[in-house]
């Protein structure tokens, strides 16, 4: 039958993938929190992606890639389940899935490169500039308040795009726009433009999503300098060009109802005060940025040393046992730096809304969770994808991508939520390695 087709099966995959992608890409945790027959949406789609895996497994492909997939998944779906029968797990708990959703979202990447490949006509650029313009005003003027008066009767939870969503869409946007078109002024003073737009927005938002787009945006210039004839024109407009809307950027991210100043140099001067005060400040100004007491890594920063006191506690738990090094904790109970039995820090790491049970680190998660098996797997994942793109490309530019998302990933939940990593292995495959 034409429905049950392998043909079939991507088409409805892709168009279902592109409905999701859509959705969360403009409303972000709030559009994955939609409910459908009882079900959040973004658990019907961790729901999609196990079924999928295993209809991967099936289905027979010559691609020298899939085939690697596939090797790779088979291992990874067969670790799964002997890690659940080894801890004693219960497979009809969904939390088991939950908690490993690293491993079932990878299958997009096949799904993106097997779909018809997304081209954005040149006279179509215009709206993607459109939508940036919007995110960028409604994360600077907080519109969920005015959302959750609409949307809170579809969704368990109003939350627009955080910095590293912001980031995920920023860098693979422009990842596409600059480098399968010719390099030339317009090309660059757009990207100008909208990098000098962001870069104060972002370090508004998240400071780990300010440098993960801040090196992307070093490299891209960098790769236009190759094309595009430098004179001192060039760079005294883009000089000017760069300041002023940064400085506007900057001025509205901090000062957005615009307090009063005596002279409006005064207002700029207070702008970029404020934003670098608001992300670099320390808790206490006596204590180095980085130090060490009682053999354990410290910093003054509050926030960062949040996080660097869970993974050194995590890791610690983990090399106790030879056993938690190699297979990690499994699947079936939450991370024991969140149990306030083992540790006493664990009821600080609740989050302001007492539910966060992530460990904010992509790879740490893995390791936790799967041990070095795992991890070593997953690596070897972002090695072919690697491979497969430069042998299409000739190039090693999707490095960059890989750069920014997992830095950015590294200090965020964001690979472990129910879209970011949708749609981060989806543009891999449909944009990076389709042909």
């Amino acid at each position: 039958m034409k429905f049950l087709s392998v043909k079939s099966m991507y088409r409805y995959i892709y168009i279902f993938s592109l409905f999701y992608i859509f959705l969360t890409v403009f409303l972000s945790r709030t559009g994955s929190g939609f409910y459908i027959f009882g079900f959040r949406l973004g658990e019907i789609v961790v729901g999609v992606s196990i079924l999928l895996s295993i209809l991967i497994l099936i289905v027979p492909d010559e691609d020298k890639f899939v085939k690697n997939f596939k090797s790779l998944l088979t291992v990874l779906l067969l670790s799964f389940i002997f890690f659940n029968f080894y801890y004693q797990a219960d497979f009809l708990n969904l939390f088991v899935y939950r908690s490993s959703t690293y491993i079932w979202f990878i299958v997009f990447v096949v799904v993106g490169m097997k779909a018809k490949k997304l081209v954005i006509p040149e006279d179509k650029y215009k709206y993607f500039y459109l939508f940036l313009l919007c995110l960028f005003f409604l994360g600077i003027f907080q519109t969920e308040a005015f959302l959750s008066t609409y949307l809170s009767s579809f969704s368990d939870k109003i939350e627009l795009h955080k910095g590293s969503e912001i980031t995920l869409i920023f860098v693979m946007f422009f990842f596409v726009h600059n480098n399968f078109r010719e390099r030339n002024l317009k090309i660059f003073y757009i990207f100008l433009s909208f990098s000098a737009l962001y870069l104060p927005f972002l370090m508004h938002k998240s400071r780990a999503s300010f440098i993960a787009t801040l090196v992307f945006v070093v490299f891209e210039l960098y790769l236009f300098s190759k094309k595009i004839k430098i004179n001192p024109k060039l760079l005294a407009t883009s000089f000017i060009l760069s300041v002023a809307i940064g400085t506007f950027s900057t001025v509205l991210s901090q000062n957005y109802l615009i307090p009063d100043y005596e002279s409006f140099p005064e207002l700029v001067k207070a702008s970029y005060s404020k934003i670098v005060s608001e992300r670099y400040t320390t808790y206490n100004n006596e204590l180095p940025f980085f130090y060490f007491e009682d053999g354990r890594l410290f910093t003054a920063d509050g926030n960062l040393n949040w996080r660097i006191q869970m993974w050194q506690d995590m890791l610690s738990y983990i090399l106790e046992k030879p056993s938690r090094v190699y297979l990690g904790i499994g699947f079936s109970e939450i991370f024991p730096v969140f149990d306030i039995n083992l540790f006493s820090d664990a009821r600080f790491r609740l989050g302001l809304d007492g539910l966060n049970l992530h460990l904010h680190n992509f790879f740490l998660t893995i390791f936790s969770r799967g041990g070095i098996f795992h991890l070593f797997f997953m690596i070897l994942l972002f090695i072919f994808i690697l491979r497969k793109y430069y042998e299409i490309n000739k190039n090693y530019r999707i490095l960059i991508i890989f750069f920014s998302i997992f830095f950015v990933s590294f200090f965020d939940s964001s690979m472990e939520n129910a879209h970011f990593p949708l749609i981060f292995y989806f543009f891999i495959g449909n944009q990076l390695i389709n042909k």
